[in-house]
């Protein structure tokens, strides 16, 4: 009778605990692309979201056969443009003529195109649940530190012009630069002045199909968002003394957060196994 009670619970115990095998490294390539775009709020123009690409090297260590942490480095770049189509005036005083004018200022079809390119590193907890065959669900949420590498923008369109109305002559006066009243071709490109790092929040969710023992492919959508903002608040104007400032370093945009929404495909590779006691059979 014990004879018969051990085997039995032996039995039970065997088909409980089970032994599996699971990866414990894993690195991976991924390229994606979609809505890679700088976010603001400006106060005259009209702000456009852009498109842009990213790329990454990742490395995952497994804890379990479900989850794993991990970290890379990747590329990424990000775009968007502002349109301004607007005339507004405020009362100067003339020191020489001793009396108030109006000076107004005139943007026609003012478009200022902004491009970042930033390297981030994640660090992020995935998990991986068995769906069935060779097909695994894969998400992923952590945050990632940005920096920064190349940004630039350029000023397309018409041009900016300045011109001073005098109530007592009844006189609109341009193309006088001595006095401050000139016209600007939509002709400019420089840098924005932008902060050292960023922190990014970010969501990876898709499927991985395996290929062969060692090899998944991976296909699914990806999101992340500035959580700081990448520009200081700044009191300059857009122009001053005809020296263009760029709408992300001017009191025209007061804050700046990149967000990313897209598709991304990537090969992993599975690198040593593990074997580890699982409480039960199953994903």
């Amino acid at each position: 009778m014990k004879n018969k009670i051990f085997i039995t619970v032996l039995f039970l115990v065997t088909n409980i605990v089970s032994f599996a095998q699971f990866q414990k490294h894993q690195i991976g390539v991924f390229v994606g692309g979609g809505i890679q775009t700088l976010l603001y709020k400006p106060l005259m123009a009209e702000h456009k979201q852009g498109f842009g690409a990213t790329m990454s090297f990742d490395y995952r260590y497994f804890i379990n056969k479900q989850w794993s942490v991990g970290t890379g480095i990747g590329l990424s770049s990000y775009a968007a443009k502002a349109e301004i189509n607007a005339s507004v005036g405020e009362t100067h005083y003339d020191d020489i003529n001793i009396e108030d004018f109006e000076y107004k200022t005139a943007y026609n079809d003012w478009t200022e195109k902004q491009n970042l390119l930033q390297m981030e590193i994640p660090i992020a907890v995935y998990y991986h649940y068995t769906i069935k065959n060779d097909w695994m669900f894969l998400g992923g949420l952590g945050v990632k530190t940005a920096f920064p590498i190349f940004n630039n923008y350029k000023v397309t369109g018409e041009n900016y012009v300045t011109t001073g109305y005098y109530e007592s002559t009844g006189v609109e006066y341009r193309d006088m630069p001595q006095h401050g009243f000139y016209t600007q071709e939509a002709d400019l490109k420089g840098k924005s002045d932008m902060h050292i790092a960023d922190i990014l929040l970010f969501t990876d969710l898709g499927v991985t199909h395996t290929i062969n023992s060692s090899t998944d492919f991976f296909i699914g959508l990806y999101c992340s968002y500035g959580l700081t903002s990448q520009i200081n608040d700044s009191d300059d104007s857009l122009f001053s003394a005809e020296d263009y400032t760029g709408m992300l370093s001017s009191s025209e945009v007061n804050t700046l957060h990149n967000f990313a929404m897209g598709l991304k495909v990537g090969v992993l590779k599975k690198i040593g196994t593990i074997n580890s006691p699982l409480f039960h059979r199953g994903k």
